[in-house]
């Protein structure tokens, strides 16, 4: 613009040229940062396209370790895992468990189950059975985890099914007590309700809460095995019982008048 045509514009219309002049210098300054950093991408993406071949060439790394050396060919071709034997061993992830303890022990249903990645052996029960199905530990926790959150939700999940569980043999054995507990398989062949002795029964590994309770479910299950069998045993058992601290709790002596009914009964 000549001298002259600035000398005719106001010192607004001078100021408007100065900010547009200013606005126009920083876009094209943005406009070469931008293509700067998109070359800058283009420039690590091809780098790192070079490094996964290169990778590729090399062979897997293990995924916790990062060697390449010793890696477990077995769970690398049926899972696509990449570990060593060494890190292998260090954990439990690594493990294969059947379909029954991935349902058992990960609470997951199994249309979830059948979406994971197995590797197939001979049935060690029948070789002409179907191949068993064997499933890593890792795998079946992480789809654990994205149906229960995590190990507190498991466990939570865990302890509702075994309380529904422990519900429904409960009223089975209130069921045999009552009477007609053959048809359902609820008594054993020698007519003791196996039902109840199970839901009874104390684990050794395990501290009980306290002397009595231990003391109670052991009387009652001994008590259990005499039903259906000689009756002069059984009544002998009873009043031996009787005697016992046993008298003082109630649900006790409620579930002994019920078995001692069906007993009768089945006699």
């Amino acid at each position: 613009m000549s001298s002259a045509a600035v000398v005719g514009l106001t010192e607004e219309q001078q100021a408007q040229i100065a900010i547009n002049k200013r606005r126009a210098l920083e876009l094209r300054k943005r406009k070469l940062e931008e293509e700067e950093e998109r070359q800058q991408i283009q420039q690590l993406q091809e780098n790192g396209k070079e490094e996964e071949e290169e990778e590729e060439v090399r062979g897997p790394r293990c995924e916790v370790c990062k060697t390449r050396e010793n890696l477990n060919a077995g769970l690398l071709e049926a899972f696509g895992v990449g570990v060593c034997k060494a890190c292998a061993s260090q954990t439990t992830d690594y493990d294969l468990i059947n379909k029954t303890d991935v349902s058992s022990q990960f609470c997951i249903p199994d249309d979830v189950i059948g979406m994971l990645k197995f590797k197939e052996r001979p049935n060690p029960k029948k070789p002409g059975w179907a191949p068993m199905k064997l499933y890593l530990v890792k795998h079946a926790r992480e789809a654990s985890y994205k149906r229960w959150k995590d190990e507190e939700g498991l466990e939570k999940e865990k302890a509702r099914r075994e309380a529904k569980k422990y519900d429904r043999d409960l009223a089975k054995s209130q069921k045999a007590a009552a009477g007609g507990g053959e048809e359902d398989g609820i008594f054993d062949n020698d007519g003791s309700n196996s039902i109840l002795a199970k839901m009874l029964q104390v684990d050794e590994d395990e501290p009980t809460p306290s002397s009595s309770s231990s003391s109670s479910k052991h009387s009652l299950a001994e008590l259990l095995g005499d039903i259906g069998g000689d009756k002069k045993k059984k009544k002998s058992r009873v009043a031996k019982n009787s005697k016992s601290s046993l008298t003082d709790n109630k649900e006790f002596q409620s579930m002994l008048s019920l078995l001692t009914k069906s007993s009768g009964e089945k006699k």
